[in-house]
């Protein structure tokens, strides 16, 4: 594209934010450059000293004498811009491992990606980093090494040849730019093949450090969002958010770490992750750091000072700066001691507080010496008075129990009683922080992850079944027909792929309280672990507790979702309106 290079001053835009003020005179009628390309005149202003100058969104490249200066693009031309075309995990993502070390054989790296830069793929070039992430920061290879390699349209035939290029230590690269032979659609899926062969006893990067493929195109037929997501295990688990968000919407880069924290990053810098996602093209750079750095007794002057030693990196690189929100975060309850005697298939546990139990809600009872009071029952009725709370079981021959016996949830999240809030109200170090954070001064954008998962602003306790539609609550189901010992079809609505991780317990039948594990579920026609001891009969009544119908196993992560469902879709669904929203700007 027609650039015009220049030095540049620092001003401020009208919004505050530091930007490149380029000074320019207008250009004459008919001036032509030292190429003989007509020079197209472009609208400028003054600064404060009158110097008439154009504030703009410049890049950076290099002029014939070396040096390094802004460009900007003619007036009126759509200018041709280098995109992360796909999603991919950044060196580093997930374990944060060392580099490995070279042993004077070659190395390969090949994977497939989708297309989702918006734009057909005719001219790519491959973006490499000399660095991988850590928990503690950043490690750069120790050496230089020199990845190339093809391009693969479909998969199986090479259309295009990654040229050879240096990847020296710590640095953000990309290779020449190159034609492909075939173009790749949106959409189409293309495999990137490396190797590169590193000295011998020379640390380099996983994956030949490869970072992405560069879709070459004009800016007007690219999507207009491209993600670099750095963060914590919340931000990492499970895919990632962003990752799966990202599917069929636009690039991401992800490269994030559990156990990470904003203090750390922002004390190196953070010039390598936001030079990384500068060299692709994203427009948005997106962390969640937070929960970490208040958990280690970070303030909140402390942690969103870091929040803008880090933004600070990524605007000065005329990119947007995206935060969410910082998610609940709660603590165990005690346990409730109990003493349990049965009658038949019930159990009747005698608790200081019956208050604490829901009737149709699973608890998991523990330290019974007859084991079958053990393990997870449902509790089928309460007495408030009496202070009894009653559970299904399939029996026993011994009344009362032995043993040091107490009762829980579950789940860590899946009942409000049995979760304590760690920092709750808006004025505790969470929720002061997400002021921060929602205030439209400090960043450019918001990603409402902590409202996402909450039943209400600050109160820092997670969402419970029945308070979201993603979190499916247990469900009486009647059989309809038997397909195996361990199969059934039956009336159960929660959704398919619900029943994993979940478990089934005959209300009535041959089989009358044994529990089984949920192996899967298509609608009603439900797998469980094992076949059930007796046969089963068309209108046995069960109780199935779906897998994905709490928020947390720890009280710190959301689990993994399926069938749409689940503590992460709550993250995946809002991180996916926000892209959205993005898009369609």
């Amino acid at each position: 594209m027609l650039v015009k290079t220049v030095s540049t001053v620092v001003t401020t835009d009208s919004t505050g934010k530091p930007v490149d003020a380029l000074p320019v005179r207008n250009a004459v009628e008919g001036e032509t450059d030292a190429a003989g390309r007509p020079v197209t005149p472009i609208a400028i202003t003054e600064d404060p000293n009158g110097i008439p100058v154009r504030v703009v969104t410049g890049k950076s490249a290099q002029n014939s004498a070396g040096q390094w200066v802004d460009t900007i693009p003619v007036s009126g031309a759509d200018a041709v811009i280098a995109m992360l075309a796909h999603r991919v995990y950044g060196a580093g993502y997930n374990g944060g491992t060392a580099p490995p070390t070279g042993d004077g054989n070659a190395k390969t790296y090949a994977a497939n990606f989708v297309n989702d830069s918006g734009a057909p793929i005719e001219t790519a070039s491959i973006a490499f980093q000399g660095w991988t992430l850590r928990t503690t920061g950043t490690t750069d290879a120790s050496a230089t090494f020199t990845p190339s390699g093809t391009v693969e349209y479909p998969v199986g035939t090479p259309v295009g040849t990654v040229p050879a290029t240096a990847v020296s230590p710590g640095a953000n690269v990309a290779s020449a730019e190159f034609e492909l032979s075939a173009t790749i659609p949106v959409g189409g899926t293309f495999r990137v093949s490396l190797t590169a062969t590193p000295a011998n006893g020379a640390t380099y990067i996983a994956n030949l450090g490869f970072a992405g493929l560069r879709n070459h195109a004009l800016r007007s037929t690219m999507k207009k969002l491209a993600v670099a997501g750095f963060g914590d295990s919340i931000m990492t688990n499970n895919g990632g958010s962003l990752y799966n968000a990202a599917l069929g919407r636009c690039p991401v880069y992800l490269n994030s770490i559990a156990g990470t924290t904003a203090q750390t990053y922002a004390a190196a810098g953070f010039s390598k992750q936001a030079g990384i996602a500068e060299l692709l093209g994203c427009t948005d750079v997106a962390v969640n750091f937070g929960t970490n750095d208040l958990a280690g007794g970070r303030t909140v002057v402390q942690l969103t000072g870091d929040y803008a030693t880090m933004r600070t990196e990524v605007r000065n690189r005329n990119m947007e700066w995206v935060q969410m929100t910082i998610l609940p975060r709660t603590t165990t309850v005690a346990a409730v001691s109990a003493t349990l005697t049965s009658s038949g298939n019930s159990i009747i546990a005698q608790v200081a507080d019956a208050s604490k139990f829901r009737v149709g809600r699973p608890y998991f009872i523990a330290g019974a010496t007859q084991t079958e009071y053990n393990n997870t029952k449902i509790c089928t009725a309460r007495d408030l008075g009496a202070n009894t709370v009653t559970f299904h079981f399939q029996g026993s021959a011994t009344t009362p129990a032995t043993g040091t016996i107490t009762i829980t949830a579950w789940k860590a999240t899946s009942e409000v009683e049995f979760m304590a809030p760690l920092w709750a109200g808006a004025g505790s170090v969470r929720g002061l922080s997400n002021t921060w954070i929602r205030d439209p001064e400090n960043v450019d954008d918001v990603v409402e992850w902590g409202d996402a998962c909450e039943p209400t602003r600050d109160s820092c306790r997670w969402l419970i079944a029945g308070e979201s539609t993603l979190l499916p609550d247990v469900e009486l189901i009647t059989v309809s027909s038997v397909i195996s010992t361990s199969r059934f079809n039956s009336n159960y609505s929660r959704g398919s792929s619900t029943i994993p991780n979940g478990f089934v317990t005959p209300l009535t039948g041959a089989n009358i309280g044994v529990t089984k594990n949920g192996n899967g579920n298509t609608n009603g026609d439900i797998t469980v672990s094992s076949a059930w001891t007796n046969a089963q009969q068309v209108g046995d009544q069960y109780y199935a507790v779906p897998g994905v119908g709490y928020m947390a196993d720890d009280h710190l992560h959301p689990r993994a979702a399926a069938g749409g469902k689940g503590g992460q879709q709550h993250l995946d669904n809002v991180t996916a309106a926000w892209m959205d929203q993005k898009l369609a700007a």
